[in-house]
């Protein structure tokens, strides 16, 4: 019997490391039905955060009739009417890359958990990372709240420290976070290489338009939208190795608790939550 009980607790410790599609479908009953919609929204959230800000951008083109040459993303949010249609968008699409965000974070430190190889540093690192993302759509909200051409200097000033925070601050999670996903071994080098590429791709346009400034528009453009798909794809990441279970403890204010998991035998199995 305590044979039987050790086996089905390794089961169900070994199924939590497999790729979320090589995992075997166990029931249909109602705590199955939840966790699949749990994981359906952890794919969902970054596809809709990238889905949300290339649309603003798209909207801004069409709808004003330019070009990424001819103006730069802070005085076309300006010009747009109505302004709300577009913040509405923003405030989505900042709100699912925060999730994303966050999530992601709870994975990397389940990896490390897993591995038992945890570490101050990489915990600094992967906490630092996240604040960084965080803050940058922070500040992409901020220059669209406050138009570039307001007639209020410190209206003006508000809208310049967002730009700054924005694009200072994805540069720097793209760059850690290209560290933080060298360091898990679980992942193909064909992902590794995508998500160095674009942070890597993102930063350098970034630095060209801070230096070109009015003379390199389609720079900053480029930047937006580069850093909107380096977020959506990380579905990628969260298939390979999904850490649900914890994220949903997380948002569902659950950790510490015990979970009574059951294997495909009809075993039981508790497992502390860290």
């Amino acid at each position: 019997m305590g044979k039987q009980q050790k086996d089905n607790t390794n089961t169900g410790s070994n199924r939590r490391d497999e790729p979320f599609l090589n995992q075997p479908n166990v029931g249909t009953n109602k705590g199955g039905k939840c966790s699949a919609c749990g994981r359906l929204l952890l794919l969902l959230f970054p596809i809709l955060g990238c889905a949300c800000i290339i649309g603003v951008e798209y909207l801004l083109l069409t709808r004003l009739g330019l070009t990424v040459y001819e103006t730069s993303v802070s005085q076309a949010l300006a010009d747009y009417e109505p302004n709300l249609e577009i913040l509405v968008m923003i405030f989505f699409g900042a709100t699912f890359i925060t999730i994303t965000t966050i999530c992601r974070d709870i994975q990397i430190n389940v990896y490390h958990r897993r591995k038992r190889s945890e570490s101050c540093s990489m915990k600094t690192l992967n906490f630092i990372a996240a604040l960084a993302n965080i803050s940058a759509y922070v500040g992409f909200c901020l220059l669209a709240l406050f138009p570039t051409d307001a007639e209020s200097e410190s209206v003006r000033n508000i809208h310049q420290v967002g730009s700054y925070i924005y694009f200072a601050l994805s540069g720097l999670y793209g760059v850690l976070h290209t560290l933080l996903l060298c360091k898990q071994e679980q992942y193909p080098l064909a992902s590794k290489i995508v998500f160095t590429i674009l942070p890597l791709g993102t930063v350098a346009c970034s630095i060209i338009y801070a230096v070109k400034q009015d003379e390199g528009y389609e720079y900053e453009w480029i930047t937006v939208a580069l850093y909107a798909i380096f977020v959506g794809l990380m579905p990628i990441l969260f298939l390979v190795d999904p850490a649900d279970d914890e994220i949903r403890d997380f948002f569902c204010c659950r950790r510490g608790q015990k979970r009574v998991r059951r294997s495909s035998q009809g075993g039981r199995s508790e497992q502390e939550l860290v």
